[in-house]
């Protein structure tokens, strides 16, 4: 290990239960907000190897093309002599404007002012061959593949891919482009696919593929002004790599059940009824949120803190180059308490709220593209709605925001298949995933670290006319939600938006049983607990006989009123005080 490096502090993972306990003596279903940070800290930063690939199309010409050559050399400025760059840019053809397949440079000055000189002389061409500038890119990385040299094998790698429209030239097939990229990328090097997305014929569709088959992240810029930042916010990310490859394993306790795992990520079940989530890369002072159902046993005694579920995390360490493997548990605490319900935690209805918001993005768009835009915007509305009769956050106040202007975007079917699809797919994908892929008029994006807020405002023009976006606080800041109003709040089920069926209407979930919350400490587990033994708890035959007792008795509540064919089937509902 090298001595010069720091030691790099394990990830950060705490648990936020709904209520600060639960009855003891009752089976139940159990919301919960897993959170995995990476600890923002001072690091010798891993050094970069990033492609630059750039449309210089027809349409590119002008401010466009500018915009992204000053954001390339700005780029250019901020790598040090560690890092190694190269720059494609294509039309109909694709050409090497600095370095080449297995010529990445490092960024010396000399070698700087090199690349700023060859990348201010691309100029506007013909058609888009994507395809073709995209393979050149990767080839660019994986030429440089042998020998590895010891000091290079924990290098950041990423190609970064610019357009404003469709490809036109070569492949144009998103699913042969997938196919081939898979190939390629079982290379030993496999850089990180970045797309950057610009304009009203932008196929949004073939860049998420894209940056789907490549591991790395799709960003939409709605207006020229946001391309610099945009690069900026990226390459701030890379320079503060904390870990790749990260992937969670939720591991239920005997007798616990995970019903759902709330993210956008992809997941896997297993056999065993536990549930891992590949989450990707995490960048130095980033943040995931994991909305949970856990189905909870009953237990014969009282005032006991009961490990529910095992979260388990195996990530790359790009500060040493090796896997690390960390494990937490997360507890609960069951009391004889049964004073009644309590006002849930600010924290997970913060992410119920950011759940809802995405799944209604997502289920506003299936309406809209089979012509229902009414029944759409009536989704959109309700989830708002929803939003503004909660608690305030700044990442609350976000979401409200990117409603409304996907509402507005909905107006009618040439405004929706002009903006409203794409905005829809990529608000519902940025909170989904709780990722910065939505820029515009420089505004910094709520899931953005500070790391990449730095990098960003640090490539603004002066007199940018940013300054309210600037002064918004970086959301570490508010990351507690203000308490709401008293209120007792009830939920069905994990958020969930009924997917619409063919005929127009919608299947939701039956109503769950309400279930008796207690008073206690509050319920948030952290890295340090311990295992602690399963006291008390009901084995697997009795409890099977308990909870066929406790369905035959337990009380049903009523769904919220559906208008028309479609209903959100939100899973809270605000009830009056009394």
């Amino acid at each position: 290990m090298d001595p010069e490096r720091p030691v790099m502090a394990t990830l950060h993972c705490t648990s936020q239960f709904e209520y600060p306990s639960y009855v003891f003596d009752t089976s139940q279903k159990i919301l919960c907000v897993t959170s995995v940070r990476a600890q923002a800290q001072e690091l010798t930063r891993v050094p970069i190897d990033v492609c630059a690939v750039i449309d210089r199309s027809g349409s590119m010409a002008g401010d466009k093309l500018s915009l992204v050559k000053e954001a390339t050399q700005f780029m250019v400025q901020q790598m040090s002599s560690v890092d190694r760059l190269s720059v494609v840019s294509f039309d109909n053809k694709v050409q090497d404007v600095y370095g080449g397949s297995g010529n990445m440079n490092f960024m010396t000055s000399g070698n700087k002012k090199v690349a700023a000189a060859a990348i201010s002389h691309i100029e506007s061409g013909g058609g888009t061959n994507l395809s073709a500038g995209l393979f050149r890119g990767i080839d660019h990385h994986q030429q440089l593949a042998a020998p590895l040299t010891e000091g290079s094998a924990d290098r950041v790698r990423s190609v970064f891919l610019f357009t404003d429209g469709q490809s036109t030239t070569g492949l144009t097939d998103v699913r042969q482009i997938a196919s081939i990229m898979a190939a390629m990328l079982q290379n030993a090097i496999s850089p990180k696919i970045y797309t950057f997305g610009f304009g009203a014929d932008l196929d949004d569709a073939m860049l998420n593929a894209i940056s789907e088959e490549g591991n790395g992240q799709s960003i939409y810029m709605e207006d020229a002004e946001s391309i610099p930042s945009s690069f900026a916010s990226a390459l701030g990310g890379l320079m503060s790599m904390a870990a790749q490859n990260l992937e969670l394993h939720f591991v239920p306790k005997e007798g616990v059940a995970i019903h759902q795992v709330e993210t956008g990520f992809k997941k896997t079940p297993q056999s065993s009824g536990s549930i891992k989530v590949a989450v990707g890369d995490l960048f130095s002072d980033e943040q995931k949120d994991f909305l949970l159902e856990l189905d909870i046993p009953r237990l014969y005694v009282a005032d006991v803190s009961e490990p529910v579920m095992l979260v388990q995390a195996r990530y790359l360490d790009t500060s040493h180059a090796c896997m690390r493997d960390e494990s937490f548990v997360a507890t609960v605490a069951r009391t004889a308490d049964t004073v009644g319900l309590r006002q849930s935690h600010p924290l997970v209805l913060e992410h119920v709220q950011r759940i809802e918001a995405s799944n209604a993005l997502q289920a506003a768009s299936m309406l809209a593209d089979q012509g229902n835009l009414s029944s759409a915007r009536a989704v959109l509305n309700q989830s708002f709605v929803g939003i503004n009769s909660g608690p305030v956050s700044a990442r609350s106040r976000r979401l409200a925001a990117d409603l409304s202007s996907t509402m507005e975007a909905f107006d009618n079917q040439q405004t929706y298949e002009r903006q409203g699809r794409s905005l829809s797919s990529r608000f519902g994908r940025e909170h989904a995933r709780q990722q910065a892929s939505v820029m515009t008029g420089g505004r910094e994006s709520a899931y953005a670290t500070g790391a990449q807020i730095r990098m960003s405002r640090m490539s603004r023009r002066p007199g940018d006319g940013n300054a309210a976006a600037v002064a918004q606080p970086h959301p570490s800041q508010t990351w507690q939600a203000t308490q709401p109003a008293a209120a007792t709040m009830q939920y069905n089920s994990i958020l969930e938006v009924a997917v619409p069926r063919q005929t127009g209407g919608v299947r939701g979930r039956r109503p769950k049983r309400q279930q008796r919350q207690g008073a206690g400490s509050p319920n948030r587990s952290t890295a340090t607990l311990p295992y602690a033994p399963d006291a008390g708890r009901v084995s697997g035959h009795k409890r099977a006989q308990e909870q066929t007792a406790n369905a035959s008795s337990s009380e049903a509540r009523s769904s919220p009123a559906t208008e028309g064919g479609y209903n959100t089937r939100a899973k809270y509902r605000r009830e009056s005080d009394s």
